[in-house]
């Protein structure tokens, strides 16, 4: 709606020129009108008229054209049976307007059309971008006003058609047609499900001034309950920016006890700040500050809302952090705050209030032989009840390296020291002091090889780690590093290319444990033809005598044709047995007939015997619109009673746009398996 009226401010700019030049074949003057009877061609700066006859009146300074009138500028053409232009205060009629835009593609026709006091106004009139004999969609409207001071668009008695099917009506509607943000009601969302019936929300946007806004949203479920959410935007600098994000919801009883909800009311607010520049002059450092605190009493606040992003994690995570560096020094100050939405209490949950850490980058010592790097952690995990700790971590690394065979062959010697103190507080465990050195030893090289058709790169490496000191046990405050006293890794890749085109990428890794192999990860992916690849991801544990991951995909497309297929198995914990997840995978997308496109996905769970995830549905796609109708079937999570519990949503989506003014979606949810809708 808002770009096919730029049409009618584009060609009211016609209007406004000073500059006019009239010819004719022939003109006859008659008192103070001047005819052109043969013929009429009028300039006017930067676009010109033309039509089988005209009259201008030198008292009123009104030009009026008469047959196939013709008026075309750089971007767009109009055709009309009449027109009427004053030149002296930019007033103007047309009777059977049709104006084009070339730019935009598209094309706007009325009955009549005038230009007065700044409000260019059009009565029975349609649009559309595709063909003007038989267009797949078309806007007509009863009357509509354009005020070219405010660029306020208003609209009546508008109908979205497809062919001549009207599908959509509103009596009213007002757009702002340019940049600029102004206050009123923005498009609303309907949807209907099973579970919750009738979905409607009204958004109203408020354009406080230009640098803040807020945005009101309110909801009711006609057998859920009703809820308001709203969003407030400021830029309080050139350099930063945030918003603030706040909802409530009310639940009806009848709802909250069929689902088991834990909360019958659900609120929260999100603070979300961003800024480049506090403290900081110089041009040649950087300094940022990122804030993100999220604070709900239960996950379905987030689920409620369409300002914030669905999370199915109980643990909602807020941070808090600046960082300040050079050249050569990073500072930095992070804070986490966690909140367990399956406890009635957070006093026990372990908050990191604050981590901070500095860092040098690595500099070079003896001609750059030499490199070395310090970094220093210190973090305290508190909580108001229970154990405590504060945690500094000194890690030096310094590197050794040097070409040997004429660089076919590079060699690195590490030495790096560790120190770690632990402080804790109201823990079975004392303090502790922690003191590690690791010396490596690595060679690798890098080869490449040019024959006829193909190029081959080889990367090969070997390093063999020895690492002295005390280890760490496993606490409930961080996750241990685990290392072995001597280890050895081997890893090598290689790449393929015919021509320009990559035909086979390696990777493998293998890793010692206690002097013995453990773990092996190797991945590859081989592009069979230009339309047929295969992917392959492998983790195997020599110790445990299993498979750690496992992934496998295949890749097919062509011009009308995708499929992908693929089966991915991970271990959830690597010291418990038969915790794991298996899926199975699949995507299709097929043009059966030109630009009319079929696609689906499927996402099979293999442990539970169900489908996690799937959709299917078309996709139509033409010059001026394309439209698609899709299936879709997905988990999400609630709070209940019993805790975090996953259900499964299904809904029918429409979506369709008209180009090249934009378009809507609408949506029909099917919870839980509710076939009676």
């Amino acid at each position: 709606m808002i770009k096919k009226n730029l049409i009618l401010i584009s060609f009211l700019s016609l209007v406004y020129a000073n500059q006019v030049e009239i010819n004719s074949k022939e003109f006859i003057k008659k008192d103070n009108l001047i005819y052109a009877n043969d013929g009429i061609v009028f300039y006017k700066n930067d676009y010109f008229a033309r039509a089988n006859s005209g009259i201008y009146n030198e008292v009123t300074k009104e030009l009026e054209l008469f047959g196939d009138v013709f008026v075309m500028n750089k971007e767009q053409n109009s055709i009309s049976s009449y027109a009427k232009i004053k030149l002296d205060n930019n007033c103007s009629n047309f009777d059977n307007f049709f104006v084009s835009n070339s730019f935009m593609e598209i094309w706007l026709k009325s009955k009549d059309s005038q230009y007065l006091n700044d409000e260019f106004i059009v009565n029975k009139a349609s649009v559309s971008s595709c063909n003007v004999d038989n267009p797949d969609w078309r806007i007509d409207f009863s009357k509509g006003k354009f005020n070219s001071k405010t660029k306020d668009l208003t609209l009546y008695n508008m109908v979205l058609k497809f062919k001549d099917v009207p599908v959509f009506y509103m009596p009213y509607l007002t757009i702002n047609t340019d940049d600029s943000r102004k206050t009123g009601f923005l498009v609303p969302k309907i949807a209907i499900k099973s579970s919750e019936a009738f979905f409607y929300e009204q958004p109203f946007f408020w354009a406080i001034n230009h640098r803040m806004d807020l945005e009101l949203r309110p909801q009711i479920r006609t057998n859920r309950g009703y809820g308001l959410y709203a969003n407030f935007r400021f830029v309080d600098s050139p350099y930063s920016s945030g918003y603030f994000t706040t909802g409530y919801f009310k639940e009806f009883q009848k709802y909250a006890i069929k689902e088991n909800l834990k909360y019958n009311n659900h609120y929260g607010y999100n603070f979300h700040y961003e800024r480049d520049k506090i403290f900081n002059d110089n041009a040649d450092n950087q300094e940022g500050l990122y804030v993100d605190f999220l604070k709900l009493n239960d996950v379905d606040f987030l689920n409620l809302s369409t300002f914030l992003d669905n999370n199915d994690d109980a643990i909602i995570t807020s941070k808090a952090n600046y960082f300040y560096s050079n050249n050569k020094d990073y500072y930095g100050v992070y804070i986490k705050h966690y909140q367990d939405t399956s406890k009635i209490s957070q006093n026990d949950t372990l908050q990191e209030l604050p981590s901070l850490q500095y860092h040098r980058f690595y500099d070079s010592l003896f001609d750059e032989y030499i490199t070395y790097k310090v970094d220093v952690n210190y973090s305290n995990y508190y909580r108001k009840e229970g154990s405590t700790l504060n945690r500094v971590v000194l890690n030096t690394p310094v590197e050794f390296k040097k070409s040997l065979f004429n660089d076919y062959v590079n060699l690195v010697v590490k030495e790096e020291l560790d120190v770690k103190f632990n402080l804790y507080d109201e823990y079975h465990k004392n303090n502790d002091f922690i003191v590690n050195t690791s010396s490596s030893v690595s060679l690798f090289t890098n080869l490449f090889k040019q024959y006829d058709d193909y190029l081959h790169n080889i990367n090969f490496g070997i390093r063999a780690t020895a690492i002295t000191g005390e280890k760490e046990e496993e606490n409930e405050f961080f996750v241990v590093d685990e290392y072995d006293d001597l280890s050895f890794d081997i890893e090598f890749s290689q790449l393929v290319y015919k021509g320009l085109d990559k035909k086979f990428k390696h990777n493998f890794t293998l890793k010692t444990k206690d002097t013995k192999i453990d773990a092996l990860n190797n991945q590859f992916k081989y592009y069979v033809t230009p339309e047929f690849s295969l992917n392959n991801t492998v983790e195997y544990s020599f110790t445990d005598k299993n498979l750690n991951s496992f992934f496998a995909e295949s890749n097919y497309k062509n011009d009308k044709f995708r499929l992908g297929l693929g089966y991915f198995y991970n271990k959830k914990d690597k010291k418990i047995k038969n915790v794991y997840d298996e899926f199975l995978s699949a995507k299709v997308q097929y043009e059966f007939l030109p630009y009319s496109i079929f696609n689906s996905k499927v996402w099979y769970n293999l442990k539970s015997n169900k489908f996690d995830n799937y959709s299917f549905g078309i996709t139509l796609k033409r010059k001026c619109i394309n439209y698609s109708i899709e299936y879709k079937e997905y988990i999400s999570s609630k709070l209940t009673q019993r805790g975090i519990e996953s259900k499964k949503d299904r809904g029918i989506y429409l979506k369709f746009n008209l180009y090249p003014i934009g378009g809507a979606k609408y949506n029909v949810s099917l919870d839980r398996g509710d076939d009676d809708f």
